[in-house]
């Protein structure tokens, strides 16, 4: 595992920034990676495909993470320069109508595992799962030698009023991803990271509930400037290293009770719609 990467583990303030698992456009990831590099980010994660992993490895020293199940893909990458695997990124599946279960996940992370022992592994538990259901997958994850887990939020192709995106909806989708790892911390030691809906604001609540650090995306890409992309970045990264040793106040946290009670009775009966992928 890269020395930054342990460091920030370390200091409990990983940030990985996020270019888009759908983002093949050369000109904007070598934009975010160069704003993620100058910024302070601990590493980058983007679409797996190889050339687009070859430009960047060629143009950046951060590490770079990629996301797939497809053995030959993930190959293809780390040959040319990825120094991370990750299980996750499963919109591209809800889209489809597709919803692995817990034993399927296990599969996948023993296989690939198996077949690039020599590179970090991230897995991101899905939020579809039950609380309890989320707890076991992690613990099992963890059982397997993981070296990362991650938390994701309710997407918009898992429940209606997330097409929308107003202010009500993006606080539902951040509490979804802060009470799993509120649970999820409390019950294995492997580094976690929180993604989906963080920001500047909400990065340093992942953190007080138990985070490692956190993934942010849309708050960096929706900027067209690279000044305003690696101030951004520094904003969130020195808010992480500023929050990691303090209390969270009860104005930071008030918002998220309620909804965090209520996803925490039952993650499923609102949303999941459609069976899961044996």
């Amino acid at each position: 595992m890269n020395s930054n990467l342990q460091e920030a583990i370390a200091n409990r303030n990983i940030l990985k920034i996020i270019s888009g698992i759908n983002n093949f456009d050369i000109t904007k990831v070598l934009k975010i990676t160069k704003a993620a590099e100058q910024g302070g980010a601990t590493y980058i994660d983007m679409a797996a495909n190889d050339v687009l992993v070859k430009t960047v490895r060629r143009n950046s020293t951060l590490p770079i993470c990629v996301s797939s199940i497809n053995p030959d893909l993930i190959y293809r990458c780390i040959n040319n320069g990825a120094n991370l695997i990750e299980i996750g990124n499963y919109d591209l599946f809800y889209k489809r109508g597709f919803f692995f279960t817990a034993e399927r996940i296990l599969d996948l992370t023993k296989q690939l595992s198996r077949l690039f022992p020599e590179i970090s592994l991230c897995v991101t538990v899905p939020h579809y799962l039950s609380i309890p259901q989320q707890v076991y997958l992690a613990q099992k994850l963890e059982g397997l030698g993981v070296d990362m887990l991650q938390t994701e939020g309710i997407s918009s192709y898992q429940h209606y009023s997330l097409i929308n995106n107003n202010i009500a909806t993006l606080i539902e989708k951040v509490t979804a991803t802060l009470s799993t790892t509120y649970a999820v911390s409390n019950a294995v030691s492997v580094p976690l990271i929180t993604a989906s809906g963080i920001s500047d604001l909400t990065g340093p609540i992942a953190i007080q509930y138990g985070a490692s650090g956190i993934g942010v995306g849309n708050a960096i890409s929706q900027l067209n400037d690279i000044d305003q992309m690696i101030s951004s970045i520094r904003v969130i990264k020195g808010n992480l290293r500023y929050n990691s040793n303090k209390v969270i106040t009860y104005g930071q946290s008030l918002i998220f009770f309620d909804q965090l009670s209520m996803l925490q009775q039952d993650t499923t009966k609102d949303f999941v719609r459609k069976p899961l992928v044996k």
